[in-house]
């Protein structure tokens, strides 16, 4: 079984983020307000910054946003985390025009997801090189979101985006080099590029890297490194990751021995799956269980709950 690259990575696509590189925006009373609210002290944190974005400080502004858009040391509220990513964004901000990105991508209560709109932004933190947007950018120029496709102009895009260090536009582009999408076809390059963004904590390209090894695509078979990157690949929810690990498992008993763990990963993968990956899961994982004793199938049950 294989899912569809392109669905796990339209699914992490965008990304919000907190903040511009330290080195741009160096301020200590910022900075030592936003270490507290990364840590999660955001009353002592918002009330440093709240009168400092009043004052027009677009770093606080954009943390202001973030706290309303998750209802982090106040309610929730996206009126207002729209109001002061907008603040921030109309000074030239790229986190803020990024995070207005994210908000239209994604949508809300009281706002309808726009692709068009959230391309726009993306746009504009892009060309001030923000790395996060140039990444969302490229992928939905690759595929034709919010806007026409545009092979050549994503992958320029992409390539300056991996350029400015963003692990998205890596994976973009090992997808890219799968599919034939504005460059030639070539495993190798996927796997290459694959391996660099899930050693970059994306987990769909550590399930995807996990494949190539897997399968002998564009270098040799290795069965234990695979298994070591759907295990990554586990630990960031990727559903399939389990599937593609359970087999491993099943499939190979000299090298994994423990076939409990391969049903274990099974049932994990069902809890976590939506339809109509679930129900195709779950009949995988019932056939798989029949070569079980009643006691190993309750093993592995327990066991995919601690994974």
């Amino acid at each position: 079984m294989r899912i569809a690259v392109l669905a796990l990575l339209l699914a992490a696509l965008a990304a919000p983020a907190l903040a511009q590189p330290e080195a741009n925006y160096p301020d200590p009373v910022i900075q030592a307000a936003r270490e507290q609210f990364i840590w999660g002290d955001h009353a002592a944190a918002l009330a440093i910054l709240r009168p400092l974005a009043e004052g027009g400080a677009v770093r606080a502004q954009n943390i202001l946003g973030t706290a309303y858009q998750y209802g982090n040391g106040v309610a929730a509220d996206q009126a207002l985390a729209l109001q002061w990513f907008g603040r921030a964004a109309g000074q030239g901000y790229p986190t803020a025009l990024h995070n207005l990105g994210y908000l239209f991508e994604v949508g809300m209560p009281g706002l309808q997801p726009d692709q068009q709109m959230a391309r726009s932004y993306y746009q504009q933190a892009g060309a001030l090189d923000y790395g996060p947007s140039l990444g969302n950018l490229g992928g939905m120029m690759l595929v034709g979101i919010g806007g026409p496709v545009d092979h050549a102009g994503a992958i320029a895009v992409l390539r300056r985006g991996v350029q400015m260090g963003d692990p998205n536009a890596v994976e973009w582009l090992a997808w890219a080099s799968v599919t034939g999408s504005g460059v030639p076809e070539d495993m190798s390059q996927a796997r290459r590029l694959y391996e660099i963004a899930a050693l970059h904590d994306r987990p769909n390209a550590a399930n995807e890297y996990g494949m190539l090894l897997a399968d002998g695509q564009g270098g040799p078979v290795d069965l234990v490194r695979a298994m070591q990157f759907y295990e990554k690949a586990v630990a960031g929810d990727i559903g399939y990751a389990g599937i593609n690990a359970a087999w491993i498992i099943f499939d190979h008993p000299d090298l994994f021995s423990d076939h409990v763990l391969g049903l274990a990963y099974c049932f994990w993968a069902v809890a976590i799956a939506t339809e109509p990956d679930r129900t195709d899961y779950d009949i995988a994982c019932n056939e798989a269980a029949q070569d079980y004793t009643s006691a190993e199938v309750a093993a592995a049950r327990k066991r995919a709950q601690s994974l």
